[in-house]
Protein backbone atom coordinates (compact mmCIF):
# COMPACT_ATOMS: atom_id res chain seq x y z
CA UNK A 1 0.00 0.00 0.00
CA UNK A 2 1.34 3.48 -0.95
CA UNK A 3 2.03 5.78 1.71
CA UNK A 4 -0.62 8.11 2.53
CA UNK A 5 -1.29 11.69 1.33
CA UNK A 6 -3.60 14.38 2.19
CA UNK A 7 -4.25 15.76 -1.57
CA UNK A 8 -5.39 19.41 -1.50
CA UNK A 9 -7.66 20.48 -4.20
CA UNK A 10 -7.07 24.67 -4.55
CA UNK A 11 -10.52 26.40 -5.90
CA UNK A 12 -10.71 30.13 -7.14
CA UNK A 13 -12.91 31.83 -9.46
CA UNK A 14 -12.32 31.62 -12.99
CA UNK A 15 -12.79 34.77 -14.54
CA UNK A 16 -12.54 32.84 -18.39
CA UNK A 17 -15.05 30.26 -17.44
CA UNK A 18 -16.99 31.85 -13.95
CA UNK A 19 -18.55 28.65 -12.16
CA UNK A 20 -16.85 25.84 -13.92
CA UNK A 21 -15.95 23.56 -10.95
CA UNK A 22 -19.81 23.30 -10.68
CA UNK A 23 -20.39 22.14 -14.21
CA UNK A 24 -20.92 18.67 -14.92
CA UNK A 25 -19.23 15.46 -16.20
CA UNK A 26 -21.36 12.77 -16.83
CA UNK A 27 -24.07 12.57 -13.73
CA UNK A 28 -20.84 15.07 -11.30
CA UNK A 29 -19.29 18.39 -11.21
CA UNK A 30 -15.73 18.67 -12.28
CA UNK A 31 -14.97 19.29 -8.35
CA UNK A 32 -16.76 16.07 -7.45
CA UNK A 33 -15.04 14.20 -10.18
CA UNK A 34 -11.62 15.23 -8.70
CA UNK A 35 -12.15 14.61 -5.14
CA UNK A 36 -13.71 11.73 -5.84
CA UNK A 37 -10.98 10.04 -7.86
CA UNK A 38 -8.37 11.73 -5.07
CA UNK A 39 -10.54 9.97 -2.29
CA UNK A 40 -9.71 6.19 -3.57
CA UNK A 41 -6.00 6.52 -2.92
CA UNK A 42 -5.85 9.67 -0.03
CA UNK A 43 -7.64 12.21 2.66
CA UNK A 44 -8.74 15.18 0.43
CA UNK A 45 -9.22 18.60 1.01
CA UNK A 46 -10.31 21.12 -0.92
CA UNK A 47 -9.38 24.84 -0.42
CA UNK A 48 -11.83 27.25 -2.04
CA UNK A 49 -12.06 30.94 -2.43
CA UNK A 50 -15.59 30.64 -3.59
CA UNK A 51 -18.92 28.87 -1.84
CA UNK A 52 -19.21 25.23 -3.01
CA UNK A 53 -21.99 22.89 -2.10
CA UNK A 54 -19.26 20.56 -1.29
CA UNK A 55 -17.45 20.40 1.96
CA UNK A 56 -14.54 22.86 1.42
CA UNK A 57 -12.06 25.17 3.46
CA UNK A 58 -11.99 29.03 2.91
CA UNK A 59 -8.91 29.99 1.67
CA UNK A 60 -8.09 32.99 2.27
CA UNK A 61 -4.86 33.51 0.79
CA UNK A 62 -3.71 36.14 -2.30
CA UNK A 63 -2.49 33.70 -4.43
CA UNK A 64 -1.78 30.34 -5.01
CA UNK A 65 2.14 30.85 -3.59
CA UNK A 66 0.62 32.18 -0.46
CA UNK A 67 -1.73 28.69 -0.04
CA UNK A 68 1.06 27.02 -0.89
CA UNK A 69 3.69 27.86 1.59
CA UNK A 70 0.41 28.29 4.15
CA UNK A 71 -0.09 24.30 3.43
CA UNK A 72 3.57 23.35 3.99
CA UNK A 73 3.24 24.63 7.33
CA UNK A 74 0.41 23.21 7.99
CA UNK A 75 1.12 19.61 6.15
CA UNK A 76 4.47 19.32 5.44
CA UNK A 77 3.96 17.30 2.80
CA UNK A 78 1.09 16.67 0.19
CA UNK A 79 -0.11 16.31 -3.05
CA UNK A 80 -1.84 19.22 -4.87
CA UNK A 81 -4.42 18.03 -7.94
CA UNK A 82 -6.31 21.61 -9.44
CA UNK A 83 -9.92 21.28 -9.15
CA UNK A 84 -10.63 21.66 -13.08
CA UNK A 85 -8.82 18.50 -14.08
CA UNK A 86 -11.49 16.05 -14.36
CA UNK A 87 -9.52 13.40 -16.67
CA UNK A 88 -6.62 12.15 -14.32
CA UNK A 89 -6.47 8.78 -13.89
CA UNK A 90 -5.50 6.85 -10.41
CA UNK A 91 -2.52 5.36 -11.45
CA UNK A 92 -1.57 8.80 -12.09
CA UNK A 93 -1.94 9.81 -8.88
CA UNK A 94 -0.24 6.28 -7.91
CA UNK A 95 3.21 7.89 -10.55
CA UNK A 96 3.63 10.59 -8.55
CA UNK A 97 3.32 8.91 -4.93
CA UNK A 98 6.31 6.06 -6.43
CA UNK A 99 8.04 8.85 -7.51
CA UNK A 100 8.11 10.83 -4.38
CA UNK A 101 11.56 10.52 -2.84
CA UNK A 102 11.15 13.60 0.15
CA UNK A 103 11.01 16.68 -2.12
CA UNK A 104 9.01 18.50 -3.72
CA UNK A 105 7.65 16.73 -7.32
CA UNK A 106 6.68 18.13 -9.77
CA UNK A 107 6.24 16.62 -13.40
CA UNK A 108 7.90 18.23 -16.32
CA UNK A 109 7.73 18.01 -20.03
CA UNK A 110 10.62 17.62 -22.65
CA UNK A 111 10.01 21.18 -23.61
CA UNK A 112 10.74 22.39 -19.60
CA UNK A 113 7.01 23.01 -18.82
CA UNK A 114 5.87 22.09 -15.46
CA UNK A 115 3.11 21.16 -13.95
CA UNK A 116 2.84 22.58 -10.35
CA UNK A 117 -1.18 21.47 -10.06
CA UNK A 118 -0.34 18.21 -9.98
CA UNK A 119 2.54 17.71 -8.28
CA UNK A 120 3.60 16.45 -4.29
CA UNK A 121 4.61 19.24 -2.73
CA UNK A 122 7.44 18.68 0.62
CA UNK A 123 8.74 21.29 3.36
CA UNK A 124 8.40 24.35 4.38
CA UNK A 125 7.50 26.42 0.86
CA UNK A 126 8.61 30.09 1.12
CA UNK A 127 6.27 32.35 -1.79
CA UNK A 128 8.57 33.52 -4.54
CA UNK A 129 8.52 36.29 -7.12
CA UNK A 130 6.35 33.23 -9.55
CA UNK A 131 5.30 29.68 -8.62
CA UNK A 132 8.29 28.50 -10.96
CA UNK A 133 10.78 30.36 -8.57
CA UNK A 134 9.07 28.91 -5.83
CA UNK A 135 9.18 25.74 -6.43
CA UNK A 136 13.14 26.07 -7.73
CA UNK A 137 14.03 27.43 -4.62
CA UNK A 138 12.49 24.34 -3.27
CA UNK A 139 14.89 22.00 -4.18
CA UNK A 140 11.99 20.31 -6.48
CA UNK A 141 12.81 17.10 -7.87
CA UNK A 142 11.19 17.25 -11.33
CA UNK A 143 9.85 14.04 -13.23
CA UNK A 144 9.08 13.12 -16.55
CA UNK A 145 5.53 14.12 -17.63
CA UNK A 146 5.55 11.50 -20.06
CA UNK A 147 5.27 8.94 -17.42
CA UNK A 148 1.62 9.80 -17.03
CA UNK A 149 -1.46 9.41 -18.66
CA UNK A 150 -2.45 11.75 -21.73
CA UNK A 151 -4.93 13.08 -20.06
CA UNK A 152 -3.62 13.83 -16.88
CA UNK A 153 -3.17 17.55 -16.87
CA UNK A 154 -5.84 18.53 -18.71
CA UNK A 155 -7.70 21.38 -16.85
CA UNK A 156 -10.53 23.23 -18.08
CA UNK A 157 -10.45 27.07 -18.26
CA UNK A 158 -12.59 27.73 -20.52
CA UNK A 159 -15.96 26.47 -22.78
CA UNK A 160 -13.97 25.35 -25.62
CA UNK A 161 -11.92 22.86 -22.79
CA UNK A 162 -15.37 22.24 -21.74
CA UNK A 163 -16.74 20.77 -25.30
CA UNK A 164 -13.52 19.08 -25.54
CA UNK A 165 -13.55 17.08 -22.36
CA UNK A 166 -16.85 16.05 -23.13
CA UNK A 167 -16.13 14.65 -25.74
CA UNK A 168 -13.14 12.78 -24.66
CA UNK A 169 -15.32 11.14 -22.18
CA UNK A 170 -18.07 10.37 -24.83
CA UNK A 171 -15.21 8.58 -27.06
CA UNK A 172 -13.67 6.93 -24.00
CA UNK A 173 -17.32 4.99 -23.81
CA UNK A 174 -17.65 4.63 -27.25
CA UNK A 175 -14.59 3.04 -27.66
CA UNK A 176 -15.33 0.42 -24.48
CA UNK A 177 -18.46 -0.63 -24.92
CA UNK A 178 -19.05 -0.07 -21.47
CA UNK A 179 -20.03 3.69 -21.59
CA UNK A 180 -17.83 6.49 -19.60
CA UNK A 181 -16.36 5.97 -16.75
CA UNK A 182 -17.65 9.11 -15.88
CA UNK A 183 -21.32 8.19 -15.84
CA UNK A 184 -22.92 7.65 -12.46
CA UNK A 185 -24.69 3.71 -12.23
CA UNK A 186 -28.40 4.70 -10.56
Amino acid sequence: MPEKFTAIVPVKMSQRLPGKHLLKIGSKTLIETVTERLSSLCNVEVYSRIDLPVPHVKDSSENIMQLLSSLSKLYGKFILVGGDMPLFEVEDILTLISNFKGVTTVPRHLNGQLEPLFAIYSGTLEPGRNLESMILSAGARFIDAGLFSPLAFFNINTMDDYKKALRIISLQGAESGQGSQYEHEE
